[in-house]
């Protein structure tokens, strides 16, 4: 212990004088000397073997080295556990029944050592520089309690991936968008979690977000990195998948929470009316096909609020936006389910093909009604290109894999 106080001490003289010790612990910024906080990057897993071992290895490999990786095994019954010891001499793990997602992410809170916390689900993995930037960000500003940023979404079955545009930092717009929240990519502050009672066992969908809403209502301070470096791996074992209803039933519950929120504390903008109206049309829209009378319930609420909506965005096609203004949500939808049995073929694209530095080949699609922003290797990580078009994004699709990831 003594030993350890004096190499301590003379870590932080080698930081005052612009000297950086061997453990990369001590910073220096703006003249001002900070330890380097733990990070404990924490992985709740069941039944992920496929994926448990890359999960693993991208948090290994995070360039922050102040770190450690605590896994709790939720009652696997896939082998997942044989993946998770082939690492133990590099993470701490537990294992036990299965109880659930949220559980299981409680019971990582408790085994963590860390002051800020980075869940990863073990089907997702990390870029390497992820917890760096956040931390650095975090550095230049220590009153925030919650970093988030935007995904980059990869499809299992294709090897498609893509990425979102965040539109601005509004945090009340962006939660209503719902679009740059989700479990992996934020940087939680530990003791703002454990403030507001951490993961709720009883939500079974959209957990992050009835626990980012109880942050946001406790008044927490968020902060938002724009830069994607979390992939969200999208499989069709998803639970918003497999009960999509049940996933736009809680989301409005939460939206309408916020909504409440923001009126009692005389927070609600014009901004915030607008964006509650276009994210009720469209779920309005996707939750159609499961419960039309809820549906249409989301569309009369817009109208209790903006008498005067007039869709828009990619969920609103020119000829869609026609139809609702002329006959309405119903009759508009029957159209458009209309259109949608007789569409056969895909709006035509440019198709190329286009080759990483790591090997990995891409199938490359440009096509004029999907979302910009740049494209990340799915196997390194590299960016692949960017795109200056303001209403193009190009898609990749992975045709090839190399046989090992470079080192």
């Amino acid at each position: 212990m003594i030993a350890d106080n004096a190499r301590l001490i003379v870590d932080m003289c080698n930081a005052l004088a612009g000297v950086k010790g061997d453990r990369g612990h001590i910073v220096q910024s703006s003249n001002r000397c900070f330890m380097s906080p733990l990070v404990s990057i924490l992985i709740p897993c069941y039944n992920a073997r496929p994926w448990i071992a890359q999960c693993i290895q991208s948090a290994i490999d995070q360039t922050y080295p102040h770190k450690e990786i605590v896994v709790v095994d939720d009652g696997s019954t896939d082998g997942s556990l044989d993946v998770i010891r082939d690492f133990s001499d590099r993470i701490r793990f537990e294992t036990g029944p299965n109880r659930g997602g949220n559980v299981a992410r409680n019971r990582l809170i408790e085994l963590s050592r860390g002051s800020w916390l980075s869940f990863l689900d073990a089907d997702d993995y990390l870029l390497p520089e992820k917890i760096k930037r956040q931390m650095t960000l975090i550095a230049s500003n220590g009153n925030i309690d919650v970093v988030y940023s935007p995904l980059i979404e990869l499809i299992q079955k294709t090897g498609r991936i893509s990425q979102r545009l965040v539109e601005d930092d509004d945090l009340y717009a962006n939660y209503i968008r719902w679009v740059p929240f989700s479990s992996i990519a934020p940087l939680w502050r530990k003791s703002a979690i454990l403030e507001v009672g951490g993961w709720n066992p009883n939500q079974p969908v959209c957990q992050e977000h009835e626990l980012l809403l109880r942050l946001i209502m406790a008044g927490k301070r968020f902060e938002l990195s724009c830069e994607p470096l979390s992939v969200y791996r999208k499989v069709d074992s998803s639970i918003s998948r497999r009960w999509p209803l049940s996933h736009y039933t809680r989301k409005a519950a939460l939206t309408d929470q916020l909504e409440a929120y923001l009126v009692a504390s005389g927070k609600l903008k014009g901004k915030h009316r607008l964006a509650l109206a276009q994210a009720r049309f469209e779920d309005a829209r996707t939750a159609y096909a499961y419960d039309k009378e809820f549906a249409e319930n989301l569309i009369r609420k817009i109208y209790e609020t903006q008498d005067g909506f007039y869709p828009s965005g990619d969920r609103a096609p020119f000829l869609y936006r026609v139809a609702f203004k002329t006959f309405g949500f119903r009759i508009s939808e029957s159209i458009a389910a209309t259109v949608r049995k007789y569409r056969r073929f895909p709006v035509s694209a440019r198709v190329t093909i286009v080759q990483c530095n790591c090997g990995a080949e891409y199938r490359r699609t440009k096509e004029k009604f999907l979302v910009p922003h740049n494209a990340i290797c799915a196997v390194c990580g590299a960016a692949l290109e960017s795109w200056s078009e303001s209403t193009h994004v190009s898609i990749y699709e992975l045709v090839e894999r190399p046989d090992r990831k470079p080192d």
